[in-house]
């Protein structure tokens, strides 16, 4: 396999240079997953964790990349010698985490977000973005965030992150490119219209810490 390709030239690398011109030429011959892997499991390495690697990182893959990252993960564990059969990329986030934070990471690393159909992906290149917003949904999500306590003291937390984390890229953040990614501005313009108020201001009043910055992050918001 070219994974298996590339372990071999490094190795080859690491007996036949030396130095930092070693380091670089070993980090060039990792693939996507491999290096997003090695990021995730060095933001967990010693004490404390570097929250905002698990954010950028887990809050930007689709299924199949998150599933080739916990794959990958595996490998990097091999990597450093660690022989625990028990120990999965999930298996760390839930030791090295907890409460919120960790249940929003532990839902994005199953890698179960809604998906975009081959042929909807099509659709955008024809009729733009909007033809694979679900406005319903949208709306159905505005009365689900209401009822888990957006517009009230107390929030259910973990009933947002099933929404928040379990939508499409599509249906959660945009960029530039033709097949960018939009955010929940249907799911945010619906909630403003038939509560008074943003979003992402609610989430933000009624959450804290990384666990507020992975939602807000995951909202299209800084």
């Amino acid at each position: 396999s070219l994974f298996c390709t590339f372990q071999t030239l490094r190795e080859d690398i690491k007996s036949d240079t030396s130095g930092q011109f070693k380091t670089v030429l070993c980090e060039l011959c990792l693939d996507a997953p491999y290096m997003l892997a090695k990021s995730l499991y060095y933001a967990m390495k010693g004490i404390g964790t570097n929250e905002r690697v698990f954010i950028e990182v887990m809050t930007t893959l689709w299924n199949d990349e998150m599933k080739a990252v916990e794959a990958a993960y595996l490998q990097v564990l091999k990597d450093e010698k660690i022989e625990d059969p028990k120990r999965t990329l999930i298996t760390d986030l839930t030791s090295e985490t907890s409460g919120d934070f960790q249940y929003a990471l532990t839902l994005l690393a199953q890698a179960q977000r809604d998906d975009i159909p081959a042929i909807q992906l099509k659709a955008i290149s024809q009729n733009g973005v909007q033809s694979v917003v679900n406005k319903e949904l949208a709306d159905s999500d505005a009365k689900e965030l209401l009822a888990a306590g957006a517009s009230k003291v107390g929030t259910n937390e973990k009933r947002i992150s099933r929404i928040v984390c379990g939508r499409t890229p599509f249906q959660l953040a945009a960029d530039a490119e033709a097949y960018a990614r939009i955010d929940l501005e249907d799911v945010k313009e619906a909630y403003a219209k038939n509560y008074g108020q943003r979003l992402v201001d609610k989430v933000k009043n009624d959450t804290s810490g990384d666990y507020r910055r992975v939602l807000v992050k995951l909202l299209g918001e800084e």
